[in-house]
């Protein structure tokens, strides 16, 4: 009895194309798992959802990551979730701003406002509100009028009208 040997990329092609189907396990796998990463995005109000808030906190709109408590399903979710893969190739549509958190969605621009200005989110008494309710604060208007942020940080007001009109705008 003779064996013979076939690559695995043979193997793993569609049998159109004269190979068995096999799908490559780490790579379906992954895809599965960035489904779930797909719908903490568009489901957050979903039972699912609101039990992993419960279990692992809530911060910015997003579930935290748990550490050692968390199941070895949901560590290896937050690193799928976390690293290149699936945040460089998912982009946002902000629609009305609720469900697009200010700080630390990327919403404007290549990076969230959190990683780009780190130091007026320090200064931020809403670090967990969404654009909608910055919006409803009145800092889209209040730009135009030239009144500053109120309502929206400590401190002096003048450079918040500044900082939206000149990087946000």
């Amino acid at each position: 009895m003779k064996i013979s040997w076939v690559d695995w990329n043979s193997v793993c092609r569609s049998k159109e194309v004269g190979g068995l189907g096999v799908r490559r396990i780490r790579e379906f796998n992954n895809a599965l798992l960035g489904k779930w990463c797909w719908r903490l995005l568009v489901e957050k109000g979903s039972l699912w959802c609101r039990v992993l808030s419960t279990r692992y906190g809530e911060e910015g709109g997003h579930v935290l990551e748990g550490g050692c408590d968390a199941s070895s399903w949901w560590r290896v979710v937050t690193t799928i979730r976390r690293e290149g893969l699936f945040r460089d190739n998912v982009s946002r549509l902000m629609g009305n701003g609720k469900l697009t958190m200010f700080w630390s969605d990327v919403w404007v621009g290549d990076k969230a406002l959190l990683d780009r200005f780190s130091r007026l989110f320090d200064l931020s008494l809403r670090k967990d509100a969404p654009v909608f309710e910055m919006s409803q604060l009145g800092w889209g208007r209040m730009v135009r009028r030239g009144s500053g942020g109120r309502g929206c940080f400590c401190g002096r007001r003048s450079w918040w009208g500044n900082f939206v009109y000149h990087f946000i705008m």
